[in-house]
């Protein structure tokens, strides 16, 4: 599975999880058969806008989110 592919998984689920469509990619890294990637975006709140991030686990052979966590960012 080609990184595009993962971007589009990615985008996919902000978009249904948080009404999100701009979103950053600020981390990427595949090892051992599953895409990290951490990603940064606009969340509105009841008190307006916040950045906030989200680290993606994604498996690369059966495309299936393995691992998410908000406010969470992969440290390189």
């Amino acid at each position: 599975m080609n990184f595009v592919y993962t971007k589009n998984i990615v985008a996919e689920n902000l978009k249904a999880l948080f009404n999100v469509e701009e979103f950053e990619i600020t981390y990427v890294e595949e090892k051992e058969g599953v895409w990290k990637i951490n990603a940064e975006f606009k969340e509105i709140t009841s008190t307006g806008k916040r950045y906030t991030s989200a680290l993606f686990g994604i498996d690369t052979i059966t495309r299936e989110v393995k691992e998410f966590r908000k406010d969470y960012t992969r440290r390189f």
